[in-house]
Order: C-alpha cells, then structure tokens, then sequence
C-alpha cells in the first residue's frame, strides 16, 4: 500500500506553487511564500520552492514599487507623438517604418 503524504505537507506544496504562481503579483507571492514558511510541519515544507518564490515575490514587489510608472492624462506629449506616429486612416508610407 502507498505511503499518504501528511495533510501538512500536501498543504505546504500547494502553498509553494501558488506562491510561485503569483510571485509577480505585488506582495501576494511574499504573503503566500512567508504564509507556507508558517504553516505545516517543519519536516514538510519545500523549503526550496518557498525560499524562491520569496524571492521572486520580493523581487517583483521592489519592481512595482520602485520603477517608473507612465502618465496617462491626456496631455502627455507621448499621447500625441504616438498619435503622429500611427494614424489609422493615413497613408502607411508616409510613416517611418522602424528598423
């Protein structure tokens, strides 16, 4: 008869690859990962899988966090330079093709 994987450590797998999953969404892969470290016995945490998708969490909240976000109001001056670039009813040959 087959060995039964323990409640807790079937809980900290399906812990493991939801944090890693959901790793680029901002703080819920840290939730999940640091959540997984917590729950289920010592013994059967993944502690590999955990450990990177606390990373990769981490990782992709610093980005959301710390890059640069764009203007979406309608005076930016890429709106209309986009607008110039790509006019639906204009001739396509009049537009620079890019390289």
């Amino acid at each position: 008869m087959e060995a039964m994987t323990p409640p807790e450590q079937g809980a900290g797998r399906v812990l493991a690859l939801l944090a890693l999953l959901l790793a680029w969404v901002p703080w819920l892969g840290v939730a999940l990962a640091l959540l997984g470290f917590f729950v289920g016995s010592r013994a059967g945490r993944p502690r590999l899988w955990l450990g990177f998708a606390l990373g990769l969490g981490i990782l992709f909240t610093l980005a959301f966090h710390l890059l640069p976000t764009g203007s979406l109001e309608a005076g930016d001056p890429r709106l209309d330079l986009l607008e110039e670039r790509i006019q639906p009813a204009g001739n396509p040959r009049e537009i620079d093709r890019l390289p």
